[in-house]
């Protein structure tokens, strides 16, 4: 299953009301666990589009996952610089 089919079925098992079992909680903890996994990767555009999906499922972040954000997002644009610049460079 890729990554667009899992947050989908995320987002449809939202709206179709999973919450009358607890299906929100476990799906935002499961989902905020896939996070920091593409983190500890180095993944962190994939990170991103995981809180992405939390966001949307509740409205807002966890305020240590907004944190974790801002950081992600500093990371995911310092990796992406400098790949462009190793992607610039002549050889010798």
């Amino acid at each position: 299953m890729g990554i667009f089919t899992i947050t989908d079925s995320l987002r449809n098992a939202h709206l179709a009301g999973a919450d009358r079992h607890g299906g929100d909680s476990r799906a935002i903890a499961a989902t905020l666990r896939w996070a920091d996994a593409a983190a500890a990767r180095h993944d962190y555009g994939e990170a991103l589009h995981w809180l992405d999906t939390v966001a949307a499922m509740r409205g807002e972040l966890p305020d240590d996952y907004a944190v974790k954000r801002a950081a992600w997002q500093d990371a995911d644009r310092i990796r992406r610089n400098s790949w462009r610049r190793r992607q610039t460079r002549t050889p010798a």
